[in-house]
């Protein structure tokens, strides 16, 4: 599997994020300034772009017969850094609303925590809350994420149990010798059904509600797989990006709630730049820098996952202003690379385990 130079560019998606989160503790120039762009918002659905991409070619070059180990490998990577942090966050915020009789505490957003959030529904649907408009049977009451952000992880592990179940029906529905046609014509007629179901969804969702962000996001999953489609297999399937394309900013115009033009114009030019970036610099080579872009692209998601615990604390704890701002992505810089160092190692030697073969340390393979 051909490596990928995108690890430098998905650290900087997540530094966006922290950027975008950390605003509101900049004071009132610094969250003007960054809230114009809304960088987070526009980060994750790169983040999603790139996923269609990476996580297709991994089928097509590892998995393409091995859907449980497709899926075994996917919940490794994307949850087992999360569930510490998860046990973390709930440790933290019972002790410290135990500790100081304080009733709640304020969250990273326009939110507050106490203890109806550390309830059993809501730690499990913390836990287990994988689908966009359902939960876990018992754990039905999704009130608040608890100090880890989540609502993108599950999004994500949905995106992978459709890429699980497409593998299931080429494997076992198909024969042996038209798999790789299967392949692609499961991929193809998923790349279709994820646009019609998101542009049904796009014009019934609620506006100025959440409802509308996940759709115009979710349209981003097919966009990268199109990208990966007409790069790699199917030069036919070109005419779907624009579409899919077209797709993604009128979700993303959904997403952001109907922004002024002058916001909107320049979140898009953002968007539309950090997606053209990816797609052209997808098959650069630097040898040199690899190890660097490694660790980088693995950084990025321990930085996504551990920047909330560290914006919570400065925002209760610290206070505002330029210099708090930027002493609290440094901070969140330092906590997630000291956390990646503690638990990666670990989980790379478990899914080279799964997976069969050391893909992360391969000379010339990519992470997937």
């Amino acid at each position: 599997m051909k490596y990928r130079y995108w690890g430098a560019l998905r650290f900087f998606l997540a530094l966006l994020v922290v950027l975008h989160h950390f605003r509101v503790i900049g004071g009132p120039t610094i969250n003007s300034a960054i809230g114009f762009f809304l960088p987070g918002t526009v980060a994750v659905m790169v983040f999603f772009a790139l996923s269609g991409f990476i996580i297709l070619e991994a089928i097509y070059s590892v998995y393409s017969d091995r859907p449980g180990r497709f899926i075994a490998n996917r919940a490794i990577r994307i949850l087992a850094p999360y569930y510490p942090l998860l046990i973390g966050s709930i440790a933290l915020l019972s002790t410290y609303l135990f500790l100081s009789g304080a009733p709640n505490i304020e969250g990273h957003v326009n939110n507050v925590l106490g203890w109806n959030d550390l309830s059993a529904e809501n730690i499990g649907s913390n836990a287990f809350y994988l689908w966009v408009n359902g939960g876990f049977p018992f754990f039905h009451e999704f009130r608040s994420e608890l100090l880890v952000p989540f609502w993108t992880v599950r999004i994500e592990f949905a995106f992978y149990l459709v890429c699980f179940a497409g593998l299931c029906i080429a494997k076992y529905l198909m024969p042996k010798s038209s798999r790789p046609a299967a392949i692609d014509r499961v991929c193809l007629a998923a790349v279709i059904a994820t646009a019609f179901i998101c542009s049904y969804l796009l014009i019934d969702a609620r506006p100025q509600t959440w409802d509308a962000l996940y759709p115009g996001i979710v349209t981003f999953f097919p966009l990268g797989a199109a990208a990966f489609l007409a790069a790699e297999r199917m030069q036919a399937i070109k005419f779907a990006i624009p579409i899919l394309l077209v797709l993604s900013v009128i979700g993303f115009h959904g997403s952001v709630w109907s922004a002024p033009w002058p916001n909107f114009t320049a979140q898009c030019v953002l968007l539309i730049g950090l997606l053209a970036a990816a797609y052209f610099t997808r098959n650069l080579e630097f040898p040199a820098f690899k190890a660097w872009d490694v660790w980088l692209g693995s950084l990025s998601y321990s930085l996504y996952l551990t920047h909330i615990i560290v914006q919570i604390i400065f925002k209760n704890f610290i206070g505002n202003g330029p210099v708090v701002f930027l002493a609290g992505v440094i901070v969140s810089l330092g906590f997630a690379i000291l956390y990646q160092a503690m638990t990666q190692p670990l989980i790379d030697r478990v899914r080279d385990a799964v997976r069969g073969s050391p893909i992360n340390r391969s000379p010339k393979a990519a992470t997937a």
